[in-house]
């Protein structure tokens, strides 16, 4: 696709899935059907804000239904239920993108953070198609029906190139979308704009670093795009751009944990870069900002239970790292976590370096051996292996430290650096 991809304006929600099944889905004290009849209404009524509003309450009570069917408990923060979603493997990259624009979205209209444009309104609707599309492929292969078995009329103008963004995978969408004229047409609402960037960084594009930065020059009072912007520099080997974008933003009321979770991975990346102790102090207080912002944060807790390790404050590094644990053990039991599959990696990378840090090296040697085994010479285990490392050499030598040193000898350390939400 090298020419100007043009997307057209408009949406109609279509009456094309089976009542049984969209009355099944419980929306607080109502059902999907009810919900997506009063979205229907505001068509042509020029109120995309409640549109927004609508829609992230649907992706709200959908995901506390996903993880009750999975027999788990939920948060009391849809950021945190889709990122367990996500970590259980119930939702892929993709799927995850559009839960958290929605998510944010509903929050802004809530809130009334910002200005939400009509243009954003038919990427809202294909948004919330495809989550819904997502929900109902992930329970069809829980009943062991075959995937892909079900997939409703579009509903917008944009939910087919929505839908290769979200189920495409990476080889797909950058063939597809080579060149920065094929996704000029995709910068016509910062939701769009930004959804795409963040599947462009998900895809490792080599558009994305161009993207990201016009979609940021774009929309210049809109925090996502800014944040988008940041987590391609943080990833990229650019720590000190995404500090530059993201640390006045700081200042601004509504700054979330994601926000602190990306200033606080460029400041420890600095650190490692340079070995200035200022940066991990650094790191460290963003990471002590994003716990005060989400306590029940995991993934910010472990980053934080690390960096105070690193700088020196083992006791509190171990009461930190406990705390994780009891927080993966009281919303997905320790025993599932253990289970033999890959689905749920990052959460069983999570749980290795909690144990490293609580000095119980034996239960953390056995689920980074388990980590090793899934993922060995692959992106994934490389990041896991830098974070381990870090660990080792402020580590006074232990029983088991060869046994650790040897699962990460062969790995090629530096050349990942921090590409995904990992631990």
């Amino acid at each position: 696709m090298s020419g100007e991809m043009m997307i057209a304006g408009s949406w109609r929600i279509q009456p094309s899935v089976t009542p049984d099944t969209v009355k099944s889905i419980i929306i607080g004290s109502s059902t999907l059907d009810v919900e997506l009849n009063k979205i229907s209404k505001l068509r042509g009524l020029e109120m995309p804000e409640a549109i927004a509003f609508y829609s992230g309450r649907i992706v709200e009570f959908m995901a506390n239904q996903a993880l009750l069917s999975s027999s788990m408990d939920s948060y009391s923060s849809l950021n945190l239920n889709l990122d367990l979603l996500y970590q259980l493997g119930k939702l892929s990259e993709g799927s995850l993108a559009i839960g958290n624009s929605l998510r944010r979205l509903g929050n802004q209209a809530r809130h009334m953070k910002r200005f939400i444009s009509l243009d954003e309104e038919v990427t809202i609707i294909g948004l919330l198609q495809i989550w819904i599309e997502c929900y109902l492929i992930s329970e069809h292969q829980k009943a062991g029906s075959p995937s892909k078995v079900f997939f409703i009329d579009d509903w917008s103008s944009q939910a087919a190139v929505l839908r290769l963004f979200t189920f495409g995978g990476s080889e797909e969408i950058n063939s597809k979308f080579n060149t920065i004229a094929s996704l000029k047409g995709l910068k016509n609402n910062s939701t769009m704009a930004c959804f795409v960037g963040e599947r462009l960084i998900d895809c490792k594009s080599s558009l994305a670093n161009v993207f990201t930065e016009e979609v940021r020059v774009l929309f210049p009072n809109y925090h996502r795009a800014a944040e988008i912007r940041a987590l391609y520099c943080s990833r990229n080997g650019k720590p000190k751009e995404a500090i530059k974008i993201l640390d006045p933003l700081t200042q601004w009321e509504f700054v979330g944990s994601e926000t602190y979770g990306i200033l606080g991975g460029a400041f420890k990346n600095l650190w490692i870069e340079s070995e200035d102790l200022t940066f991990l102090d650094k790191a460290h207080q963003q990471y002590n900002n994003g716990i005060y912002k989400s306590p029940d944060d995991y993934y910010i807790k472990i980053n934080l239970a690390a960096t105070t390790f690193w700088l020196g404050n083992r006791e509190l590094a171990k009461i930190l790292a406990t705390e994780v644990i009891h927080l993966l053990d009281k919303f997905m039991s320790l025993a599932e976590i253990n289970q033999e599959t890959s689905s749920n990696y990052w959460v069983i990378a999570t749980l290795a370096e909690a144990n490293f840090l609580c000095e119980k090296y034996s239960e953390s040697l056995a689920l980074y051996t388990k980590l090793y085994s899934f993922d060995y010479g692959k992106g994934r285990w490389t990041r896991v292996c830098e974070q381990l490392k870090l660990h080792l050499d402020r580590t006074k030598k232990i029983e088991v430290h060869h046994s650790f040193y040897s699962l990460i000898k062969d790995s090629s350390l530096g050349e990942h650096n921090n590409q995904s939400k990992s631990p």
